[in-house]
């Protein structure tokens, strides 16, 4: 047993729930179930007092590292405890999303190996596309030439 894994068994589950009802899906309130427009829009702001605090709880991604920003507060983590180990998920709670393991295109969960080299590709094909003129500044490759990664991005 690793560190990593010790340490998730004392904690919160990888991007797991605080053990509460995620607001979001249980209680969000319907325009149609208001008589008027301002009592809708009490019971939404309320929610989202009760949403926020859940849904952004640090517990969330015990045994988690992000590995790429996407921009706008958009997020790829890695997982490297517990059940999850190894498996990438997304984070687009920035967009009222929940967090959810990253599926290709059959439905299958991906793995860190292959959105790696799936990243390092993309990244090879861009940098052939720039002009060597404009692949280093001062120091060695530009920073940002490559895309998102670890730490960089637009977001």
């Amino acid at each position: 047993m690793d560190r990593y894994q010790r340490r998730s068994s004392v904690a919160a589950p990888p991007l797991a729930t605080t053990g509460r009802v995620l607001p979001r899906e249980a209680e969000h309130p319907e325009e149609e179930d208001f008589e008027e427009l301002e009592n809708f829009d009490d019971a939404v702001e309320a929610w989202e007092e009760r949403w926020e605090p859940v849904m952004w709880s640090a517990d969330r991604t015990v045994g988690a590292v992000v590995i790429s920003t996407l921009g706008c507060a958009a997020r790829e983590w890695l997982i490297i405890s517990g059940p999850e180990r190894g498996r990438i998920w997304s984070d687009n709670r920035v967009d009222d999303e929940d967090l959810k393991p990253l599926l290709d295109g059959n439905g299958a969960p991906v793995i860190f190996t292959r959105w790696y080299l799936a990243w390092f590709e993309k990244a090879e094909r861009h940098l052939a596309s720039v002009p060597a003129t404009d692949r280093v500044g001062a120091g060695g490759v530009r920073p940002g030439l490559l895309g998102p990664a670890v730490g960089v991005g637009a977001g």
